[in-house]
């Protein structure tokens, strides 16, 4: 959580979308990548992402598994806290909270979380808050929350080096991408979008655009002076499947733009070996 905080005083770049509408997420989208044209820069590196990439890192392995493995279906379902609320984070129903999600997230988006379980007055969502593959718990508050329907989800292949944009049961979008390198590889599981930034704000590593995730690299090389939060941005200009990271997925300019224009946050991204 300290690198979230960090990264909170660092850049504060209020680019999110409320969870009322896709429309508003939409058009955060398209201020994203009028951020990307108007050239902002800032040298801050803050993903397990493209510094250090080197072309030809990542092989590929047999294509055995996303291209026909099914995936089960996301609930769809987003919370949104609302502006000056806050939302007491536990790890179980009833347990004390392990943290406080206020209406923002760290990079200045609003605050969406993607729902995985109910239980009677309790929501199971994902949250950078958490180490990955630990859910967290919230009250069913309609005076704190907000809620929406997200109809896409994106499901990465690590081994095939393949991003799929399904909407319902149909895919909509496949790509090649690059995915992290030998001994930092990207991590699997169930993953959400907490962010859309504009990469050269941050280094022209990461291309125009980034998908923030709430997932973190825990398999970091020693000495890497990045941060360890998963993405899906850019890259420097090279072909994204030739791109070996630190974790992050790299994906060309045009679909990512593509991605950012029509992915909401919340949305859930899955991640598989």
């Amino acid at each position: 959580m300290s690198t979230e905080v960090t990264a909170a005083v660092v850049c504060a770049l209020a680019t999110g979308a409320l969870a009322s509408g896709f429309a508003k997420d939409r058009d955060a989208g398209q201020s994203v990548l009028a951020a990307v044209h108007a050239g902002a820069s800032s040298p801050e590196s803050l993903f397990a992402g493209a510094v250090g990439a080197s072309d030809g890192v990542v092989a590929r392995v047999a294509r055995r598994t996303a291209r026909s493995a099914p995936v089960p279906p996301a609930s769809g379902t987003v919370v949104g806290v609302r502006r000056g609320r806050s939302a007491a984070l536990s790890l179980r129903p009833g347990a004390p909270p392990v943290a406080v999600l206020g209406d923002r997230t760290a990079f200045g988006s609003d605050t969406v979380l993607a729902v995985v379980r109910r239980k009677p007055g309790w929501l199971a969502v994902l949250t950078s808050a958490l180490p990955n593959g630990t859910v967290g718990w919230v009250r069913d508050e309609r005076s704190s929350l907000t809620t929406g329907r997200r109809r896409v989800r994106i499901v990465v292949d690590r081994s095939d080096q393949r991003l799929d944009l399904v909407r319902g049961s149909r895919r909509v979008m496949s790509v090649a991408v690059g995915v992290g390198r030998p001994g930092s590889e990207t991590p699997t599981g169930r993953f959400a979008v907490t962010d859309k930034l504009a990469g050269t704000r941050f280094s022209n590593s990461y291309g125009c655009c980034i998908l923030a995730l709430s997932g973190r690299q825990s398999h970091l090389p020693p000495g890497w002076q990045g941060g360890d939060r998963l993405a899906i941005h850019g890259t420097d200009g090279r072909s994204a499947p030739s791109v070996g990271s630190m974790g992050c997925v790299a994906v060309d300019r045009a679909p990512l733009e593509r991605l950012i224009r029509s992915v909401p946050l919340g949305t859930v991204v899955t991640i598989r070996p």
